[in-house]
């Protein structure tokens, strides 16, 4: 088992959270801002992301792979992740 962690930046503009992994993984997101960040694909938006609130933890099982981006509706915040495979 390997744990990886970081953090990212995440503004308008959708960035790719962690990287892509040849098997199931477990990604641990924190955002610690004080807006929402938005998760979703590739072509993730705020209008149809799926809504990370402001201090809010969320577990995510992905399978081999999926890759996860994070956009922002406006200003910049920081989302933490750990990955566990």
């Amino acid at each position: 088992m390997a744990i990886n962690t970081g953090q990212a930046t995440i503004t308008t503009t959708r960035v790719q959270i962690d990287g892509t992994s040849t098997s199931p993984y477990q990604l641990i997101l924190h955002n610690s801002g004080t807006n929402a960040v938005y998760l979703g694909n590739s072509s993730v938006t705020k209008d149809d992301g799926f809504n990370l609130h402001a201090n809010s933890t969320l577990t995510i099982s992905l399978p081999p792979l999926a890759t996860l981006f994070a956009v922002s509706a406006s200003g910049s915040h920081e989302l933490s992740w750990m990955r566990v495979d």
